[in-house]
């Protein structure tokens, strides 16, 4: 089950039984928990009918599973690293999913499915889990409306669009800047472009948009200034490589749906967001192709080139990107 179809169920207000989550996104599925908790229970019913458990250490899983409702309709356990659990407290989790109480609600929560572990070979046999992978462009607006809407504020289309161009590394760091737009913005409603910018200049999530910005312009001052500041955020020279990399990539992607004359169908092929997608578009058609190899080719070089040993992390990146402007700037249209 996508996480999509989950928020769409637990809107409605249907509640299943028992949830499994999995997948990198660990802020996703704490979300998703939370708000099975919240459509299942009133605060005050929590203290007697919420247990939280851990997979290594769930003492007491088996009569909590057992166990009724106290004052209300159902009761939640919540068991966090459920992968690890094993002897009574897992075979307690498999006897209540052959059950499925309605009075009961199981949550299990990992991370990415191993199934060399028994729980995973035993358990997805018996519950549709709730994927909680990275969400796609679309997804992602989604959700970052309904989350600033919690504060009653708003995005505008620009805003979005920004923040929408940028590789975060997880849910988790998107929504702390998401949060901090809330406070920056104080009594505004609209957080505009203009307030992501302002933030962008103390987040090295902001720096990594700039890099590529300024790489994808020929902008050798901007590029060089915006790797300095990734290396002082302590940012691993390998995941600027893999910005790099992806955006030339792109690119070049763009160039030959460009040649074929098939750009109709290139943005949802290549899997870029709209504003990224047009910002990409304009690089293209200014870019040779030969540059765009040459730029491919290097970014290459220098991957391998930190992997080696061959030359120190922060040289590497310093002449890569310097080299990278300077071949889209000689290499423009």
């Amino acid at each position: 089950m996508n996480y999509s179809v989950f928020k769409r169920e637990i809107e409605s207000g249907k509640i299943r039984p028992a949830y499994l989550f999995v997948g990198e996104e660990d802020f996703l599925a704490m979300s998703g928990v939370q708000s099975i908790i919240d459509k299942a229970l009133q605060p005050d019913e929590r203290t007697l009918n919420l247990m939280i458990f851990y997979g290594q250490d769930a003492e007491g899983l088996p009569e909590a599973l057992s166990a009724l409702p106290i004052f209300t309709a159902r009761r939640v356990n919540v068991v966090r690293e459920a992968q690890d659990l094993k002897g009574r407290n897992l075979k307690a989790v498999l006897s209540y999913l052959k059950t499925l109480p309605e009075d009961g609600c199981l949550i299990l929560c990992t991370g990415k499915v191993d199934k060399r572990k028994s729980f995973f070979d035993q358990v997805l046999k018996k519950i549709d889990p709730v994927d909680c992978r990275k969400l796609r462009s679309n997804q992602l607006v989604g959700w970052m409306k309904d989350y600033t809407g919690k504060w009653g504020k708003q995005l505008d289309s620009e805003a979005i669009s920004r923040l929408t161009s940028i590789n975060w590394p997880s849910m988790r760091e998107l929504a702390g800047e998401l949060e901090r737009l809330t406070l920056l913005v104080g009594d505004e409603e609209i957080i505009s472009a203009r307030d992501v910018e302002e933030l962008g200049e103390m987040s090295f999530e902001f720096e990594r948009w700039s890099l590529t910005d300024a790489v994808g312009t020929g902008d050798l001052n901007a590029a060089q200034k915006a790797a300095n500041n990734l290396q002082y955020w302590n940012f691993k020279p390998t995941h600027m490589i893999g910005d790099l990399y992806r955006m030339f990539h792109s690119i070049w992607l763009i160039k030959w749906f460009q040649k074929q004359r098939k750009m109709d169908s290139a943005r949802k092929k290549i899997g870029l967001h709209d504003f990224v997608f047009q910002k990409y578009t304009n690089y293209a058609r200014r870019i040779s192709e030969k540059a765009l190899t040459d730029g491919i080719m290097r970014i290459l070089e220098a991957d391998l080139n930190i992997k080696r040993g061959l030359r120190q992390p922060a040289q590497e990146i310093s002449l890569l990107v310097l080299e990278l402007a300077q071949t889209v700037k000689s290499g423009s249209n």
